[in-house]
């Protein structure tokens, strides 16, 4: 099991970080936890969205913990529609998409 620690500031420079902590061999299981996040730019949203997608693909098991962070941070990721997406329900009730807010979702070609 790999659990990648989501920086304090999830915007561009800290995405490089992110996946290096996986290597090149896919582990089982990856735990994404978001108890040190304070805040957050779209680019973040995507990226970790995307590389969730990316390990799935791969059979990776996917897995979430830090979710009882109450920054605004995490409620911006519960508004944008993450947690809805990545793991079937929103972390609070409530949870909508903010008038100026674009809620995540998968762009096909």
């Amino acid at each position: 099991m790999v659990e990648i620690l989501i920086p304090q500031r999830l915007d561009g420079r800290a995405l490089g970080s992110l996946y290096p902590e996986i290597g090149g061999n896919a582990p089982s299981v990856v735990t994404f936890n978001f108890s040190r996040l304070t805040f957050v730019r779209p680019s973040g949203i995507t990226y970790v969205a995307n590389l969730a997608n990316y390990l799935e693909n791969l059979n990776v098991e996917v897995m979430y913990s830090g979710l009882d962070n109450a920054s605004p941070a995490m409620t911006y990721l519960d508004d944008a529609g993450f947690f809805r997406r990545e793991t079937g329900k929103p972390l609070r009730e409530g949870a909508a998409v903010r008038p100026t807010t674009y809620p995540l979702e998968d762009v096909q070609r």
